[in-house]
């Protein structure tokens, strides 16, 4: 997880937050129940539909300061009780003189956790989880909780949840919260039929899966235009977004150049669709992070994501002349990082861009199959600059970074 980087860590679900009982997280691992999950085999298909709660909130805790991330934290809308959610919060965030921050610092943790964000739930009103199918249920359910934990911690930032885009949501719920819950939560799976028991079919496989990424902008552009009807300033946290069944599969090189799309187009749009907060779903064990007998490794998606990191923290560039999700650049500290993808089955294609600044350094990385394990081979790329411009050749289904230092 540190070679992806990521800064926002969001847990325990998803899913698995319909069960979860953070309280039980003060007993030792092996007192605490076993938490079935709502869609049970479906999410976790490799223990009988069962989590073993063996991670507490100071496990993962300890967790985003290992590898440099923000926690953020779905409560259990359903069951938890709105003294539940607060009680959560003051653990987190209380001093060592209140009764749940005095429990956190008898773990060994006396400083306050400071936990910004959290979450009221998790795809309620879907269907598939329990707790108000409809909106204007669940703002009444979630406003007694939002009281309740901002009494513990005013300074929380909120996110709420709903079947969005959904002009009714938006209206009686987003509208509803929007004093005190500024973000509302969007989730995507993108999905494709695939078969590769031939040549031809491996190729409309990958053609399917690179080409998904379209629907998940026209989603978060939907849900903008469903939340600036509000007349709310609201913002969009693109909190889960993935392929369909992830966790079912091995991933492979045809995922990580939509991975690599996806996050091209996540930060292209983040400004225009005020979209300050994404989420992966979910990177260990299902897309970015395979563990196996021998230990774990990144995937293709994994490897995407560790050279995507480049641009964490930079300014975004304007770019012309280049077609949607292809390239991405950002600048920081007077370093400029461009990445570049080929996306295309069977053919090269060359990059020609203006250089704004001297000595160029850039990596390639690139697959030969795209079939299921496939991952990418990282090597050094070929830069020709002269006069101020540059020209690099892609191979087919591959990514490419390059970094150079400009200005005084």
């Amino acid at each position: 997880m540190s070679r992806i980087g990521p800064t926002i860590l969001r847990w325990p679900g998803g899913n698995f937050a319909g069960e979860y009982r953070w309280k039980d997280g003060l007993l030792p691992a092996d007192m605490r129940g076993p938490l079935q999950a709502a869609m049970e085999i479906e999410t976790q298909p490799h223990s009988n539909g069962y989590d073993y709660h063996e991670i507490s909130t100071d496990d993962f805790i300890a967790l985003c300061r290992e590898v440099g991330a923000e926690p953020f934290l779905t409560i259990n809308l359903a069951w938890n009780s709105p003294e539940d959610s607060a009680d959560w919060v003051e653990y987190c965030n209380g001093s060592a003189d209140t009764e749940y921050g005095r429990k956190r610092a008898e773990n060994g943790h006396p400083e306050p956790y400071g936990v910004r964000f959290w979450s009221l739930g998790n795809e309620m009103g879907y269907g598939h989880m329990e707790g108000p199918g409809g909106p204007a249920e669940y703002a009444a359910l979630a406003r007694v909780h939002v009281d309740a934990m901002k009494e513990k911690s005013p300074d929380i930032e909120l996110f709420s949840s709903g079947p969005y885009p959904n002009d009714g949501w938006a209206e009686q719920s987003a509208a509803a919260l929007a004093g005190d819950v500024k973000t509302i939560s969007l989730h995507h799976y993108a999905n494709a039929y695939m078969d590769y028991t031939t040549p031809e079919k491996t190729a409309a496989t990958y053609r399917s899966i690179v080409g998904s990424v379209s629907g998940a902008e026209e989603l978060a552009r939907r849900m903008r235009k469903s939340l600036d009807a509000t007349g709310e300033k609201l913002h969009i946290s693109f909190d889960e977004w993935n392929f369909w069944y992830a966790w079912y599969r091995p991933s492979c090189a045809g995922e990580g150049i939509f991975a690599a799309k996806m996050i091209h187009m996540l930060l292209r749009e983040s400004v225009e669709l005020d979209m300050p907060y994404c989420c992966y779903f979910q990177p260990v064990g299902e897309g970015a992070i395979l563990i196996d007998n021998g230990g774990a490794r990144l995937t293709a998606n994994g490897q995407m994501f560790a050279m995507m990191r480049a641009h964490c923290g930079g300014e975004l560039c304007a770019l012309e002349g280049v077609d949607a999700y292809s390239a991405l650049a950002t600048v920081r500290d007077g370093r400029l990082t461009l990445t570049l993808i080929n996306d295309s089955w069977d053919e090269e294609r060359e990059f020609r861009f203006n250089l704004p600044g001297s000595d160029p350094e850039g990596e390639v990385w690139s697959a030969e199959e795209v079939t299921p394990y496939s991952e990418f081979t990282r090597r050094p790329l070929d830069i020709a600059a002269e006069d101020g411009a540059a020209r690099v050749l892609l191979p087919p289904h591959s990514a490419a970074k390059i970094t150079l230092s400009f200005g005084a």
